[in-house]
């Protein structure tokens, strides 16, 4: 059985506006439905604490620190150190490093030295993260690599020095801690007559950023 629109009495341009009218009906509900569904769907903000937005941080270029250490020499036993650090900030990762340094030298088993050493050289931050410290402070940590050269003044005697280091620093919006491990070689004769002409030595600094 074949049913003609005509008998119907629905002509082919009623059928067509019938067409868009409802296609148009539908679209509109549709929407409608979907923007219902949206408005029950809580979807919250996800906040953290601890991290500041990026319209609060503030990039901070210097870090001024003291440390506290030990020294320790081929052939010595181990002496404690003092020291200050100034590291500026030159381009994203890298930076540039200063540090001044108060040492104490055993040049006979009987006499003790003191020397100051300053020296200048570049860092690089090589792995960055977040350390879970309790429940709402996460504190983020950096490790970096450091190399140095300068020079030593022992006993009016002086020595050319180089050194590398390896640190991992913790910070606390502009104030940090780190514990740094470094290996060093002096050019100095009456060390090297002692066979204590390198050495290795670590230390714990407190310090800022600015």
């Amino acid at each position: 059985m074949v049913i003609q629109w005509s008998s119907l009495g629905i002509g082919h341009l009623e059928y067509n506006r019938m067409k868009i009218v409802f296609l148009t009906s539908l679209l509109l509900l549709s929407g409608a439905l979907q923007a219902e569904v949206e408005d029950l769907i809580y979807q919250p903000k996800v906040l953290s604490p601890e991290l500041k937005s990026d319209m609060d941080l503030e990039e901070y270029k210097w870090q001024l620190g003291l440390k506290f250490g030990q020294m320790l020499p081929a052939n010595q036993d181990g002496s404690g150190k003092f020291g200050i650090s100034a590291n500026y900030l030159i381009w994203d990762k890298w930076y540039a490093a200063v540090n001044l340094d108060l040492n104490e030298w055993q040049i006979t088993p009987k006499t003790t030295k003191s020397a100051i050493a300053w020296s200048v050289g570049a860092g690089y931050s090589v792995l960055q993260g977040a350390a879970y410290i309790t429940d709402g402070l996460t504190l983020p940590w950096d490790i970096y690599l450091e190399l140095g050269v300068g020079e030593q003044l022992l006993d009016q005697d002086s020595g050319n020095f180089a050194s590398g280091a390896m640190g991992w620093q913790l910070s606390n919006d502009n104030n940090y801690a780190a514990l740094e491990w470094r290996y060093f070689q002096i050019n100095d004769d009456r060390l090297k007559q002692i066979d204590s002409a390198k050495g290795y030595e670590w230390s714990v600094t407190f310090g800022r950023y600015f």
